[in-house]
């Protein structure tokens, strides 16, 4: 598993089963360090903005850890399109290829990559045969690439109540 510091497990004693659900909805699990979690779900947006989208924590730069560690990964920037593209919605080469500006021949080396990674998965297309969709692998990623990355100077000078809530994200989906 590339992410280490995220696994799903149980939650400790001090965690609600909401909030344990929403925590696993949004980055894919509890956190398996002994560090803070939401108290519930009215304590989830605040946690959040605690921890996650916080530059003192170790779980803040963790996404970004993962892609340089990377050995084969020879262009950062590419890459993180790629998986922007996915987590935007852009689910196929064609999809993908046309979010970052680039042809579809052009990204399959990078898929590849992002594949033998394990951060990303390449799943049958159900109702276009021969067809593949790609989803990202770890939601901390996806989290890092749809509300992290466009807010990442801000998130880094401590604004994370300010983008938290701008994100479109704040709150549980009713």
């Amino acid at each position: 598993m590339p992410i280490a510091i995220i696994a799903l497990r149980r939650p400790g004693p001090s965690a609600s089963p909401i909030a344990s659900l929403a925590t696993s909805l949004e980055l894919g699990g509890p956190l398996a360090l002994d560090v803070d979690t939401p108290a519930d779900l009215a304590d989830f947006d605040a946690w959040v903005i605690r921890t996650v989208l916080n530059p003192q924590t170790p779980l803040f730069r963790e996404a970004r850890y993962v892609l340089a560690e990377e050995t084969e990964i020879r262009d950062p920037s590419l890459y993180h399109s790629v998986l922007a593209a996915v987590a935007e919605g852009n689910n196929t080469s064609g999809g993908i290829a046309s979010y970052i500006g680039r042809k579809s021949n052009e990204v399959a080396h990078p898929l590849r990559v992002l594949e033998n990674c394990r951060l990303l998965i390449k799943e049958p297309d159900l109702f276009r045969s021969g067809r593949a969709r790609y989803r990202i692998a770890e939601p901390l990623i996806t989290f890092y690439q749809a509300i992290m990355s466009r807010e990442w100077a801000r998130l880094e000078l401590g604004g994370g109540p300010a983008a938290w809530p701008g994100a479109g994200w704040a709150g549980m989906p009713g």
